[in-house]
């Protein structure tokens, strides 16, 4: 395969790239957004420093789609699959590729469809938790199989990925049975599982950063229920709108001294909730273990696209939204008032174009 960078002149380059994304995914550290298309992908980086301009873009047109995709702001290789239709490979190939070089570095057959792909470091190693149906694998970079375990039927890919405190890859996924939830630690070879609703599908699942708190979302539900890691306990249970409007809740994410979550539904809609405020009892919150405070968000704020889309905290609890329409938000300044938007699928004269001509 050989790879031509493309410098076209700005009249060239007006419309957009796709119509729609297939994958979203942003890095933990907020510095790099990805979306694939039906040509290739995407990578927006946040320079985040004030200079000409906030961003870089590079993109790489590819001989077919793209699905699920995911990368680390410390790597150069990002990992996808193939999409649906007229697809660069097939959806159960997991591909190793080379951002820098645009270069297809690796692939492994995973033998099903992969559902989801996540990444992170333990002990300086690169780990790929990869999600298919009713498991999930985790390979190192050479792709060698390190570790598997047994879910619950798991047609949506639901699983997060941290480090807890100590620095142990932690993973949240379904449990083994409909309405449970298993906290795995990998290396440990420990896992624990907890009912959270009996006979309930679960439609969403998130990490705290240092996993010590997970956030469950059920079928058909406007609640965001908190839970303690350690014991599986219920903390706190968040409500925006309520069950009989048919929202659906995309998006959770916890700021990184887990004060606060924000959340995004169908309604186009950005809900934040204060995490560490307790209207009915004294004291941390955190120390009871026995009951759960009901809260509703402290801030509400309309964004600018009501397609499906993902959020994310940084370390500076700035918001940062992308949504599947290509649409890129970020949400800052002390009562969530600031905000700027940029649309990655729009071509630019700045951006870094790669053409695959296999």
């Amino acid at each position: 395969m050989s790879t031509e960078l493309v410098k076209e002149d700005l009249p060239k380059q007006k419309g957009k790239y796709s119509e729609s994304i297939n994958n979203l995914f942003i890095t933990t550290d907020c510095k790099t957004l990805i979306a694939s298309f039906n040509s290739g992908y995407i990578k927006n980086e946040y320079l985040n420093k004030i200079q000409k301009s906030k961003y870089f873009k590079s993109v790489s047109l590819l001989s077919g789609s793209i699905g699920k995709i995911a990368c680390h702001s410390s790597s150069e290789f990002l990992f996808f699959s193939g999409g649906q239709n007229n697809s660069f490979r097939p959806s159960n190939v997991l591909v190793a590729w080379n951002s820098s070089t645009n270069e297809e570095q690796n692939t492994l057959d995973i033998k099903e469809e992969i559902l989801n792909i996540l990444i992170e470091f333990e002990t300086g190693e690169l780990h790929i938790i990869i999600v298919i149906k009713n498991k999930i694998k985790i390979y190192n970079a050479r792709f060698e199989l390190l570790y598997s375990l047994k879910t619950f039927d798991n047609p949506q890919g639901l699983c997060d990925v941290k480090k807890n405190k100590q620095g142990i890859l932690t993973i949240l996924t379904l449990g083994s049975e409909v309405g449970d939830v298993c906290i795995f630690w990998p290396t440990l070879k420990t896992k624990c599982e907890y009912n959270i609703k009996k006979n309930i599908e679960i439609d969403l699942l998130k990490l705290n950063n240092d996993s010590s708190l997970f956030a469950v979302v059920t079928k058909k539900s406007s609640k965001i229920y908190i839970h303690n890691s350690e014991n599986g306990s219920l903390i706190k249970i968040l409500k925006r709108g309520n069950d009989f409007t048919k929202k659906i809740i995309y998006s959770v994410s916890f700021s990184e001294n887990s004060k606060l979550l924000a959340c995004i539904s169908n309604s186009g809609t950005l809900h934040i909730f204060d995490l560490k405020k307790d209207k009915n009892k004294k004291g941390n919150i955190f120390s009871s273990l026995f009951s759960a405070s009901l809260e509703t968000s402290i801030k509400k704020i309309k964004i600018f696209s009501n397609e499906k889309s993902i959020c994310a905290f940084d370390s500076s609890s700035m918001i940062h939204i992308l949504s599947v329409d290509g649409c890129y938000q970020t949400i800052s300044g002390e009562d969530y008032s600031y905000s700027e938007k940029i649309n990655i699928l729009e071509k630019t004269k700045n951006d870094y174009v790669y053409s695959d001509d296999e």
